[in-house]
Parts: structure tokens; sequence; C-alpha cells
């Protein structure tokens, strides 16, 4: 039972990778929550719309279906936003401080986004890992 378990979970996609269904346990383990929008891949597509418009892939936005990709764009939204202490995607004002976008112009900044360059910022005590520049940079 516990193989045709995990062959089924191979197949799954989330649809709702985001910081608030991703739990730490006390022995440091990741884990997912909230599976209640994941679906099994048929054909490596599921086309459905579900999850969080903040965290969703620009596919999904554009009206394209659900494939891993999905999911791993959601996930590196998470993980940008953890490093960052503050989601990614804002506005900035004219003085110079940032607000939350417009729920229209968040989607719209998520198709056209352009992941940032993850310098290190020496000063501050900021100093990113190669592997998770190279992760956020190849989408």
């Amino acid at each position: 039972m516990g193989e045709e378990a995990n062959k089924k979970e191979a197949n799954e996609i989330h649809r709702d990778i985001k910081p608030s269904n991703i739990l730490v346990t006390k022995d440091r383990l990741i884990k997912l929550c909230d599976l209640g929008v994941s679906g099994e891949l048929v054909g490596s597509l599921a086309g459905t719309s579900m999850g969080t418009s903040a965290y969703m892939a620009p596919e999904r936005i554009r009206g394209e279906k659900y494939s891993i990709t999905s999911d791993v764009w959601s996930l590196e939204m998470t993980l940008l936003e953890l490093a960052l202490n503050r989601f990614p995607l804002r506005s900035q004002n004219e003085d110079g401080s940032t607000v939350a976008l417009h729920p229209f112009e968040l989607l719209q900044t998520v198709v056209t986004f352009e992941m940032p360059s993850m310098n290190d910022e020496v000063l501050i005590g900021i100093k990113w890992t190669k592997g998770l520049q190279n992760f956020l940079v190849t989408w």
C-alpha cells in the first residue's frame, strides 16, 4: 500500500503553495498542508482553476493549464518572500516606500515579472547561497 500511495503522490500537483501552507516540524522536516485543491496530473496537466492569486504562476493567469512548473513558480515566490522577509511584488510610491499591489495590478505584474538579481548585501548581513540564486533565476 505504501508504494502505491507514493506513486499516486508523485502524480499530484499541490496548486496552492504559499507560506501559510508550508509547515516545519520540531524535527525540522518541511511538510505541505492544505491539500484541498491539489489534483492529479492527467497527461502532465490539470485544467481547473485553483490557488491563491498572489502565488499563482504566470501561465495560470494567462488561462493555460496547470503543470508541475506552476507549483515550482509558487515555491519560488514563497522562497523569495522568505528570503526578503516580505512579499516580493510591491508597488513603489514617489517617496520610495512600497505598498501592496492592487489585485488586478498584481496579476499583471506576475505575468511580466522578472526575477530580481540576488546580490549580496554585506553591509546588512545578507549573503545569498549560490543554490538559492540558481534556483530562483532559472525560472
